[in-house]
C-alpha cells in the first residue's frame, strides 16, 4: 500500500538501509555502492541541518542542495553523481511502493549543466615524444609504455586497463575482453604491432604468468594478482607527458583515449563501431569525434582548394 505524501528526512535512514540491500541483491559494483552511499549521506547531513528531520524531501529542496554544492565549489560532475544516487533511491522507493510514481521529486530536478570539455588528441609528433620518453631497460617503464600504446590502440579507460588479466587476452582472435564502466562487458581488438608488443612484454616482464592467470599490469612486475589504482596509473601517464613536454589538458589518460577515437574516425572507422569499442552508452560523446574529423576535412580543403590554388 502506498504511503501518502512525500518522504520525510527522519524516515530516510530506514529507506537507505533497504536501498542498500536492494543494490546488493542487484550485484552492483563496489564502486557504485560506495558512490551511492557517500552521495546520499552527504545529502542527508545537509538536509537535516538545513530543514530538520521533520521536513519533507521535495524537488525544490533537492534543487537547493544542488545549488549549495555548486556554490561551495563542487563541480557539476560531482553534483550530477550525487543526483544520480538520489534518482536511484527514489526510483527504488517507487518500486517498493513507498511513494507513488507522481510523488517522485526527482522528476522535477534537472542535472546541472557544465562546460563541454574539448577533445584534444595528441599529434603524431607528440605521440612519438611520449613513447621515446620511456627507458625500456627498466621493466616498469616497459610496462608503462605498453599501457600507453594499448590505450592508443584500443581506447580503453585507465580504470579498465588496471583490471586486465592475462586471461582477458585472446591472441588467436587479437582481442581483449574488457570489464567496463558499470560492469558492462565488451570486446576490443588490437593490431598486429600491439599484439607483438604485448607478447614481448609478457615474456620479458611477466614470464611467471604467461601461461596462467594474473594481473597484466601490476604495481610492480613481481606481483602476480595485485592491481594498480587508476589514480596511480593516471599519475604515471601525466608525469610522462610532462617529461615529453606535452601540455596538460584534463585527464592525461583520457587524452590517449581521445587520440584513439579521433584517429579511428580519421582512418574511416564507423561511428557506431567506435561507440561499441569505447563502451559509450549514448552516441552523443562518440559524435564529437565525427565533428572533429569533419573540422579536419574543412581545414584540409581550405589549404588545398583547387580553385583557390589555380585561379588568381
Amino acid at each position: 500500500m502506498l504511503y501518502s505524501g512525500l518522504v520525510k528526512a527522519q524516515n530516510l535512514r530506514r529507506h537507505l538501509d533497504a536501498f542498500h540491500a536492494y543494490n546488493l541483491a542487484r550485484n552492483l559494483s563496489p564502486r557504485t555502492l560506495i558512490t551511492y552511499g557517500d552521495g546520499l549521506r552527504r545529502f542527508y547531513r545537509w538536509f537535516t541541518q538545513a530543514h530538520g528531520e521533520e521536513a519533507e524531501i521535495t524537488a525544490r529542496r533537492i534543487r537547493e542542495f544542488v545549488a549549495h554544492r555548486l556554490a561551495s565549489g563542487k563541480s557539476h560532475l560531482t553534483a550530477r553523481a550525487e543526483l544520480t544516487a538520489l534518482r536511484a533511491l527514489f526510483t527504488f522507493l517507487v518500486l517498493d511502493e513507498v511513494i507513488a510514481r507522481d510523488e517522485n521529486p526527482m522528476r522535477l530536478v534537472p542535472n546541472p549543466r557544465g562546460p563541454m570539455r574539448d577533445i584534444l588528441p595528441l599529434t603524431g609528433e607528440q605521440v612519438h615524444r611520449l613513447l621515446d620518453s620511456f627507458d625500456l631497460d627498466k621493466p616498469s617503464q616497459q610496462r608503462d609504455q605498453v599501457i600507453c600504446l594499448l590505450i592508443l590502440d584500443t581506447g580503453l579507460r585507465v580504470s579498465e586497463v588496471v583490471r586486465l588479466s592475462t586471461a582477458d587476452i585472446d591472441f588467436d582472435r587479437s582481442s581483449i575482453a574488457v570489464d567496463g564502466k558499470g560492469r558492462k562487458h565488451r570486446t576490443v581488438y588490437i593490431g598486429q604491432k600491439m599484439e607483438r608488443m604485448l607478447r614481448t612484454y609478457i615474456e620479458n616482464c611477466r614470464p611467471g604468468i604467461a601461461n596462467g592467470h594474473g594481473t597484466l599490469f601490476p604495481p610492480t612486475t613481481r606481483s602476480t594478482y595485485a592491481t594498480m589504482r587508476p589514480h596511480y596509473l593516471s599519475e604515471i601517464i601525466r608525469n610522462k607527458m610532462d617529461e615529453a613536454r606535452i601540455p596538460r589538458c584534463n585527464s592525461s589518460g583520457h587524452r590517449l583515449r581521445h587520440t584513439f577515437g579521433t584517429n579511428f574516425i580519421r582512418g574511416g572507422g564507423n561511428v557506431f563501431a567506435l561507440q561499441r569499442l569505447l563502451g559509450h552508452s549514448k552516441l552523443d560523446m562518440t559524435r564529437r569525434y565525427v565533428m572533429l574529423a569533419e573540422e579536419d576535412l574543412a581545414e584540409a580543403h581550405r589549404k588545398a582548394s583547387p580553385v583557390d590554388r589555380m585561379i588568381l
